[in-house]
């Protein structure tokens, strides 16, 4: 792997209650949207490292660099809507 960029295309009422995370093969994580976004409906956008639409954290797509592209990778998506 020489660069990670992860496009989404999320449709959601309140995009501030979801976690976005990405797991490598060799099972290095990171946290592309950490519930930020506030009360945003919908999130379409591409996480790059090196553009206006970098990952929340903790982590970051740089921590892939150098690693094996080939294996399953994991994009897991939770709502972490509270009071509900």
């Amino acid at each position: 792997v020489g660069d990670v960029n992860v496009a989404v295309d999320l449709a959601h009422g309140y995009v501030g209650d979801l976690i976005v995370g990405l797991t490598s093969p060799a099972g290095t994580t990171m946290r592309l949207k950490n519930r930020t976004g506030g009360d945003q409906v919908n999130f379409v956008g591409t996480f790059d490292q090196d553009s206006s639409i970098i990952p929340d954290g903790p982590g970051s797509l740089d921590d892939f660099d150098g690693s094996a592209a080939s294996g399953v990778w994991l994009l897991r998506v939770t709502d972490n809507a509270t009071g509900q």
